[in-house]
């Protein structure tokens, strides 16, 4: 339990505030640790070494083999592959109620469309713009954040956590919104913050699972998908005959306030890559030795700063300059 408690945005907060003594990680408490990678030491070529790498390497003979960072070994509880089956449930629980609120949120507004046109003075077709615009926006927001998340200096943890934050205050001027194109606006940007809800949820259940149990992770994080746009218009019947439009936006505030709290104390980062990122990250700032890196960084050592924005940019590359992939995209969203 405390490895994974260790890793949530509380156990960050926790270390921040108690001088790094409480929620210590094994390799601060045991400084030997290193040297069970050892026998992992590569010869690579200058050209596959980052600057910081070829500094160090001219500095010190001894430390110019890369010492390749990993799992201590089969069983490091730090593998989310080997967390305990209640710990996994959790997390995945965690990411089908963000799952569920978000799809939630699209079509809670539904049922508001003739107090949204009471109030602003509109026509129903630009009423409905509340839903589409804020579908649009989760339908964009993927090929921005899936490509970010499998980046090891972000990982998943922050993503979820932060993109979630950010979603909750959009609903503010959204519901506080003076005219229609206010609204509209907020309801774009909210729903492409908070998509990766959407984008990353199948990524964190591939962290924690073997592949033959992935099928039944991702039928209950796709269920949950389900049930949101189904609950949607439900609870906000009743929220718009009580209180109008407003009302189903301060509901979606309130259920990604819940979800931001959960996330807060039951999200540790599950990401192997950055979760070893980080481990190797510790191990040179505690031995100095800047040969201690983990296989991200080295991949990482022979791309620029054009390859990772080519990365982040390739769905939008390839869906709006490959017409046949733009196409596909236009017949799924319309299924």
């Amino acid at each position: 339990m405390a490895t994974q408690l260790r890793d949530t945005q509380l156990g960050l907060v926790v270390r921040l505030l108690s001088g790094r003594r409480l929620f210590a990680y094994p390799d601060q408490l045991d400084g030997s640790l290193w040297k069970t990678f050892q026998a992992n030491t590569t010869h690579p070529s200058e050209e596959d070494l980052d600057e910081e790498a070829k500094v160090s390497a001219q500095a010190s003979k001894s430390d110019g083999d890369v010492v390749l960072v990993g799992w201590y070994d089969a069983h490091d509880p730090e593998n989310p592959q080997n967390w305990p089956s209640w710990c996994k449930l959790l997390i995945v629980s965690v990411i089908c109620l963000m799952n569920f609120a978000f799809y939630l949120a699209s079509s809670i507004v539904t049922p508001a469309f003739e107090s949204t046109m009471e109030d602003f003075g509109v026509s129903q077709t630009v009423a409905t713009l509340g839903l589409s615009l804020f579908s649009l926006g989760y339908g964009l927001g993927p090929m921005l954040w899936s490509p970010l998340a499998e980046m090891p200096k972000v990982g998943r943890r922050d993503l979820y956590f932060f993109t979630m934050l950010a979603f909750v205050l959009l609903q503010l001027p959204t519901g506080y919104a003076i005219n229609v194109p206010m609204y509209l606006v907020f309801r774009f940007i909210a729903g492409f913050v908070g998509s990766p809800a959407l984008a990353v949820g199948g990524a964190t259940i591939g962290d924690m699972y073997q592949p033959a149990q992935l099928a039944y992770g991702f039928t209950i994080y796709a269920t949950f998908g389900v049930f949101g746009p189904v609950f949607g218009p439900l609870l906000g019947g009743f929220a718009a005959q009580a209180s109008g439009w407003r009302l189903t936006i301060w509901i979606i505030a309130w259920l990604g306030a819940f979800t931001v709290i959960v996330l807060f104390f039951c999200m540790p980062e599950t990401s192997a890559a950055t979760i070893l990122y980080k481990r190797a990250k510790r191990l040179r700032q505690a031995t100095g030795m800047q040969n201690l890196r983990c296989q991200s960084e080295i991949d990482a050592a022979e791309y620029t700063a054009k390859d990772h924005r080519a990365a982040l940019l390739r769905a939008f590359t390839l869906t709006f300059g490959e017409p046949i992939v733009f196409l596909f995209d236009l017949y799924t969203a319309l299924l």
